[in-house]
């Protein structure tokens, strides 16, 4: 679609406001309806590059015809509608108080090294642990096969999520249901293959860590990991990517799908 050509979804709210303020009934004459028209559609071009809806921006069809019929009294309308909106949200921004941001804020290295710290401090801990607890029974595990297995699972789950949450500022980002499934059971197998080859890598290439080193190996990861977190922008939570993505989807719906059907 071209940056002077209007969406869809524009396209029809122009249409709509177009057949209202042309009636003959309408009260409106001419020059002001000519006048609306080209406002109108100028200020949707440039919202909607913004991921910005004609109804976030003038309210509904009937609700834009009051305001250019009654502009004194526009001012008060829009400030009631978003004070109802405030309400309405106020509930789930309670329920969800731990971000407001998305996924497609930040970029895929931040979230992949986010994701595979976390898994590379659990892998460590979760053996450390074990080791400890039972060193008799205990597995040992490779640092070759630690590191793979982390950043393995953390490309794997950042690119799945990234590629089947559509973005809030790209209507066309939506993609269909058979995509996402074919893209994940593409992705879960390559990740499959790897893991299996990783399991295959020689002994001298792959050193065996001492059970009890993997538990300080995990310590010192969470160390690095919150030293690192603290110069990102990114919200507190675990594996807080599945809350970014929540939120994206969320945009997207509020964006272009509010009100469809």
């Amino acid at each position: 679609m071209a940056t002077n050509e209007l969406n869809k979804r524009n396209n029809e709210y122009i249409y709509k406001l177009s057949k209202i303020i042309t009636a003959e009934d309408s009260g409106i004459n001419k020059e002001t309806v000519d006048n609306v028209l080209k406002n109108t559609k100028n200020q949707l071009l440039d919202a909607q590059k913004k991921g910005i809806t004609a109804t976030q921006l003038f309210g509904t069809v009937n609700q834009y015809v009051l305001d250019i019929k009654d502009p004194k009294g526009a001012a008060t309308r829009k400030e009631k509608l978003k004070n109802v909106g405030k309400k309405s949200t106020n509930s789930k921004n309670t329920a969800n108080s731990r971000t407001t941001k998305h996924l497609f804020e930040f970029d895929f290295k931040t979230e992949f090294f986010d994701t595979a710290g976390l898994l590379f401090i659990m892998f460590a801990f979760m053996y450390g642990i074990t080791s400890i607890m039972n060193p008799k029974n205990a597995t040992s595990m490779g640092i070759v096969s630690l590191i793979s297995i982390a950043v393995l699972s953390g490309l794997v789950y950042v690119f799945s999520i990234r590629y089947i949450t559509p973005n809030p500022k790209v209507l066309e980002s939506k993609k269909p249901a058979w995509k996402k499934i074919l893209a994940v059971i593409g992705l879960i197998a390559s990740w499959m293959i790897l893991f299996t080859l990783v399991a295959m890598v020689p002994k001298q290439f792959n050193p065996e860590l001492p059970n009890g080193f993997l538990f300080v190996l995990a310590i010192i990861g969470l160390l690095v990991y919150l030293y690192w977190r603290k110069s990102t922008k990114l919200p507190k939570g675990f594996l807080v990517i599945g809350i970014l993505a929540a939120n994206a989807s969320n945009l997207y719906k509020q964006n272009y799908e509010k009100g469809k059907k």
